[in-house]
Order: structure tokens, then sequence, then C-alpha cells
């Protein structure tokens, strides 16, 4: 206990001259406050050093325990969504959807024609990314479009077309493109890490603009987080430069992030240790489980899968020298009993 004024010197004292739990919380604790109670201590520490993680566990626990409820309630909806009050928003329930697996053949160079759309349409991926948007001129794009909704039920909003914006004038640009509503379109934004040790800031200012942008007109937005573990020669990136990015994407309300291996050199470790980290985040509206994804190696989709991640990039009809394909990661997650969210028969 404390005895003498100096022990207690800047604390409001009370009964055993013993500082009260909110001088603990307002103050601080010096280091001869070990003779406080035990859970006093724990509480002082943990509110002092990590809020953001107690914050974010509690943010886990409750999305894992909505998505082991039945829906009892209005508040929670029959799409694998609950409601909300604090956001006054309805938030996805993390697992609910399977896993999402999103097509990028077309955006890693497959030829984007009105067939080849089509083919992808009947394995059902949840989007299907054709690149950056300023590849294509305004015919090819109304081609694409009309194509993905022949074929893909996009009246039901069962997909995605996703279009890579560099700048605004090209998210300008796929917001007008005519055929879909905007909950049918997505657009997608690239941030690289390794440009990102100099300034996180300078790197999302363009994201900023279009995400807040994208919100207004009811489009999501998907972020790709290029040289997460190591850039393209070879050097690692520092992992919190990663959290910071990704941290930022998250709160500026980016719908999708997914995390690339490029060059497939991390090892499972790292990949289980980075996944690990961005899951802690606490963030507003949907949890990092529900919002994070991974394109790298086969084994590290695994890894990530088992942690609790949903999304995952892969080509589904075009092989790729670092990145696992769509067929051998759907493969081998319905095996380890991942419920899939694309047609696996037809695949």
């Amino acid at each position: 206990g404390y005895t003498t004024p100096q022990d207690t010197a800047g604390y409001t004292t009370h009964k055993r001259n013993k500082p009260t739990q909110q001088d603990f919380y307002s103050c601080g604790y010096p280091t001869h406050a070990t003779n406080a109670t035990s859970g006093t201590m724990v509480r002082a520490l943990a509110n002092s050093f990590y809020p953001r993680a107690l914050r974010s566990l509690r943010t886990r626990l409750s999305s894992l325990q909505q998505s082991r409820k039945q829906p009892l309630s209005s508040t929670q909806g029959g799409d694998g969504t609950y409601y909300n009050s604090q956001l006054g928003q309805h938030i996805r329930i993390s697992g609910a959807a399977g896993i999402r697996i999103h097509d990028v053949t077309v955006a890693d160079g497959g030829q984007a024609q009105a067939e080849l759309i089509s083919k992808l349409c009947r394995v059902q991926p949840t989007t299907i990314d054709i690149g950056d948007v300023s590849l294509w001129t305004d015919d090819q794009l109304q081609e694409l479009v009309a194509a993905f909704k022949q074929d893909s039920g996009a009246d039901s909003g069962a997909m995605q077309l996703t279009a890579g914006v560099k700048d605004m004038t090209a998210f300008e640009r796929w917001a007008a493109v005519s055929g879909l509503d905007a909950a049918q379109k997505m657009a997608s934004v690239a941030v690289s890490c390794r440009t990102a040790q100099d300034s996180t800031e300078d790197v999302l200012a363009d994201a900023r603009e279009i995400v807040a942008a994208s919100h207004d007109m009811g489009i999501q937005v998907k972020a790709r987080i290029h040289d997460a573990f190591t850039n393209s020669n070879g050097d690692a990136t520092d992992p919190y430069v990663v959290h910071d990015v990704v941290l930022g994407l998250a709160d500026l309300g980016t719908d999708v992030l997914i995390v690339t291996d490029g060059f497939a050199r991390a090892d499972v470790d790292e990949v289980v240790e980075m996944i690990e980290a961005l899951l802690w985040f606490d963030v507003a509206g949907e949890s990092m489980m529900e919002r994070l994804g991974y394109r790298g190696s086969l084994q590290g989709s695994l890894a990530a899968a088992q942690l609790g991640v949903t999304h995952f990039e892969a080509s589904t009809l075009k092989e790729s020298d670092h990145y696992v394909g769509a067929k051998e990661l759907a493969g081998a997650l319905e095996e380890s009993g991942k419920e899939l969210s694309l047609d696996w028969k037809t695949l």
C-alpha cells in the first residue's frame, strides 16, 4: 500500500492512501505502483497501452457471435447482415457469404472479349476485374458491360464488374459507363507499400478522393495493396508501413482490401503474422475480418483462410507464374471444408 505522502504525490488518495482506479486511468502510473491490486494494474495497463487492440477484440468477438446466431429478430436480415444501431447501417456477418473469389483473368492480361466475360460469368466469382479502365475504348467498355449484364444475372446483384481507376478522371469515366447500376460496379485502386515508405499520406491522397466519390454514388471500392511482403528487388517491406497503408485505406471506408504477395516470396509464417496483425485493427463499419483479402501462393492463401480471411484474388482462365490460380485455390479450399461463393462444379 501507499503509506507516505511522497508515494502518493499527484494522486487523489482515499482510505488506505491508495490511488483510485480513475487516477490510474487519467494520470498514468509510476514504476512503484506495482503494489496496487493486480486487477487495477491489469486494467490500467490495458487501457493505457492497448485500447485499439481491446476494441478490435470486442469487434471480432461480436462479429463471431453474430455469425453464430440464428436470425431471431428484425435487426438481423436474411442476407447475412445485421443492423448496427450506432452506425445506422447494416453490417455483413463475417463468413456468412463464404469464400469470395475475385477473378482477375482480364486484369492479368487475358483477352477481353465478350465471350471471355460470358465464360467467367458461368463460374460466378464475386467480381470480375477488367483491369485499368483507361486501356479500353468506350465501345469496348460497353461491349464488356453488355456481356456481363447478359450472363451474370446482374439484375440480382450476384456479381460485380470491377475496373481499375488510377485517378478521378478514370473513376468518372467508369462511373459514367451505362448499362449497370452503381451496385453492380466496383472501382479498384492500387497502392504500393514501397512508395508509401516515404509518405503514407501522399500514397493515400488519390484513394481518399476516389473512395469518397464512389461511396457518394453507391459504388464499392477494392484496394489492391502491392509490395506488402517484398518489392520487385526482393527487399523486405517494413510491416509497419503495410499496417499504416491498410489502416489508412480502411479508415477511408474501402470495402475490400487485398494484400498481395506479388512474387510469392513470403513464407507461411510471414503471411500468418501479417494477416493476424491486420485482423486486429479496429475500424468503423465492416470489420477487418470482413474486408481483408489476400493474393499470393497456395499455402499462404490456405493459411489466410484458416485465420478467417474470405476475399481472394485469383485468375480463373490464365496461368500465373507467381499467384495460385482460381481452380487450384478453390479446390484446396473446398477440400479443407470451406464454403465457396462461386460455382465450383462449373469451375
